[in-house]
């Protein structure tokens, strides 16, 4: 095997663990469930998206999307608003508190993470660690 598709695989597979493991960690953390959390990231990373937008990101279904935002939107995380451009459209916002949660989310897993890493690597490895993603930003430069 060559240390591309070493590379490769490597970086796959932490990056499931990763993500696994900081959703668990976070399951206790706010009031949305994974989906919600799901959709209400997407939502604050691009305000005015449609519901149909955030299905084709997150690979499910329009009805399943539609189902949790209309339980966003009863507990007040997220508002709808016509498009200025096209009223016909439905667009997707966080309000208030549903911008907290995410924040809230964020921060968590943020120092969830630190505190790991801060236990388990050394200065060196966190150093070594920060010169290897720069090298990986090479790969998705939108980071």
């Amino acid at each position: 095997m060559d240390s591309t598709q070493k590379l490769a695989e490597e970086i796959r597979a932490f990056t499931w663990h990763l993500t696994r493991k900081m959703a668990q960690e976070s399951t206790h953390i706010g009031k949305f469930t994974p989906s919600q959390e799901a959709v209400a990231v997407r939502i604050h990373q691009q305000p005015g998206r449609t519901g149909a937008e955030i299905s084709r990101q997150l690979f499910l279904t329009p009805q399943s999307i539609n189902v949790t935002v209309m339980t966003m939107i009863d507990e007040g995380f997220v508002e709808v608003r016509k498009s200025a451009r096209d009223g016909r459209r439905r667009e997707l916002y966080l309000t208030a508190s549903g911008n907290a949660e995410v924040e809230k989310i964020r921060a968590y897993k943020t120092l969830w993470l630190r505190e790991e890493l801060d236990e388990k690597l050394t200065d060196e490895e966190r150093e070594q660690a920060l010169a290897a993603l720069a090298s990986l930003k090479k790969v998705l430069p939108e980071l």
